[in-house]
């Protein structure tokens, strides 16, 4: 519906439309959009990546309403109400340059007044299926992306797909193999005028999960709690788990030396056995004399220096050995 009624004395000219319409291409939608309303920075990355050509997809349903006086747009002051809704699918979005673009997706955008939101359903980035995600831009004039996930997926999976993302060192993360699934969450502020002002966070619940050093035997299985990560770090507090199939209590935290190596710092606590000889880089020699004289379990504190760079594993251990025979 349409009604316009101009303006009379001291009231303000006001402006109704109320507009549906159906299947359009992707690469139409910055035309129905209130143009003037929008950050230029933020029109310039709509217009790039959903020009033909970089995002394909399809609009399957939308809805454009227009209800207050044109002057007071995008109504601030709670004068009116403006709001274009999208519904989308298999939409293919290379939202940011060199990052690993969104695919398959399905959801729907909405610009509500001077925000925007984007609430995905359906898709994936990377190694990573996504089944709840939200873009959004709490202000129109100002150009900074907020997204949102929330969801269960695979450790590996999330470890795999943060690899890829170009503002975070794949070191971080690379030196793990992983398996089960968990809640994951991840936050990024990203400024478009600012590209360094980036902010990454996020955490995974462990749940049962299995989380191995490459390149070695050392593997914790039955883990509990919950893991961080920034851009920079991986670290947890309190992490409980197996370890030979006996408990173990776990802290995990990313560092870098004095000489700018990076490198996880694990503290754990648990009990050991004659199979963690195996484990600790000894020679063949000691550890022949290790299994055949010492049998048993005993209380230990390991500290395990994982360098992100493919040197050795520092490894120090320390145990009243109590229990060993």
């Amino acid at each position: 519906g349409f009604i316009f009624r101009p303006k009379q004395d001291d009231q303000p000219a006001f402006l109704n439309i109320d507009s549906r319409f159906s299947i359009v291409k992707l690469n139409q939608v910055p035309g129905y959009l209130p143009r003037n309303l929008i950050d230029r920075d933020v029109l310039h990355w709509l217009d790039k990546y959903l020009a033909p050509g970089q995002a394909a997809g399809t609009v399957h349903s939308g809805h454009f309403v227009f209800h207050g006086p044109p002057e007071r747009a995008p109504f601030t002051d709670g004068s009116g109400y403006l709001s274009v809704l999208f519904g989308f699918d298999d939409l293919t979005l290379p939202y940011q340059s060199k990052w690993p673009p969104l695919e398959q997706a399905s959801g729907n955008i909405a610009f509500v007044n001077q925000q925007f939101h984007a609430g995905i359903s359906a898709g994936k980035i990377a190694d990573l299926q996504l089944a709840g995600a939200r873009v959004s831009l709490f202000d129109l004039s100002r150009p900074v992306f907020s997204i949102a996930v929330r969801q269960t997926a695979p450790l590996a999976d999330v470890l795999s797909t943060l690899k890829q993302l170009p503002v975070v060192d794949p070191k971080h993360f690379s030196v793990y193999r992983a398996r089960g699934e968990g809640r994951f969450g991840l936050d990024i502020s990203l400024d478009l005028d600012h590209a360094d002002r980036l902010e990454i966070t996020g955490f995974y619940d462990l749940d049962g999960n299995t989380l191995a050093i490459d390149d070695s035997q050392i593997a914790l299985t039955g883990l509990q709690g919950r893991l961080k990560f920034n851009r920079n770090l991986l670290f947890a507090d309190g992490i409980t788990g197996r370890f030979f199939d006996r408990p173990i209590s776990i802290d995990l935290h990313s560092k870098q030396d004095a000489a700018g190596v990076v490198y996880s710092h694990l503290n754990a606590t648990g009990y050991f056995d004659e199979r963690l000889w195996d484990q600790l880089g000894l020679t063949a020699a000691w550890r022949d004399f290790a299994a055949q004289q010492v049998q048993g379990h005993a209380s230990f504190s390991l500290d395990l220096q994982i360098p992100h760079a493919g040197e050795p594993i520092s490894a120090q251990i320390s145990s009243d050995l109590q229990g060993l025979t």
